[in-house]
């Protein structure tokens, strides 16, 4: 079945498919792993993000829509993403992605990567604003995905 993607979605592209995990949470060098799966939603209008975690701290397992940032009037490259995860934690970030770069802004955290030559990887660093009153960013993690055949 072939879903026509709206040009503002086309960046998205990328994303879809299965994805091996792994990572480090920087201030403990804790390792962790997951597997990730984006999907388009039938209609073609929102991404779909699964994932399945297993954290230093315990196993989470969640959801992510990704659609167009309306804020933004829809302009390609600019996304909102919103989650809910099984803790019962809801977020809502803002994404860009331009070519191979990607950034995601939420509340007090950010993602900062790029996907590598042939899309096969995606690699970054989240990070953590800080509660001082400097408000500096702090690495927390850092993540590797690679692309499941």
């Amino acid at each position: 079945m072939s879903i026509d993607i709206p040009s503002a979605l086309q960046n998205l592209a990328p994303f879809v498919g299965a994805w091996h995990t792994t990572g480090t949470v920087v201030a403990t060098s804790a390792a962790y792993t997951a597997t990730d799966t984006y999907e388009w939603l039938p209609g073609g209008h929102f991404l779909v993000h699964r994932w399945d975690a297993a954290m230093p701290d315990g196993r989470s397992q969640g959801i992510e829509i990704i659609g167009a940032d309306a804020a933004d009037g829809a302009k390609e490259g600019h996304y909102t993403m919103q989650s809910f995860d099984s803790t019962g934690k809801a977020d809502t970030m803002r994404a860009v992605v331009e070519g191979k770069r990607v950034a995601y802004d939420g509340d007090g955290v950010r993602f900062r990567g790029a996907f590598n030559a042939d899309g096969s990887e995606m690699a970054g660093t989240w990070s953590l604003q800080a509660e001082s009153s400097s408000r500096e960013w702090q690495p927390w993690m850092t993540v590797s995905l690679r692309r499941r055949p």
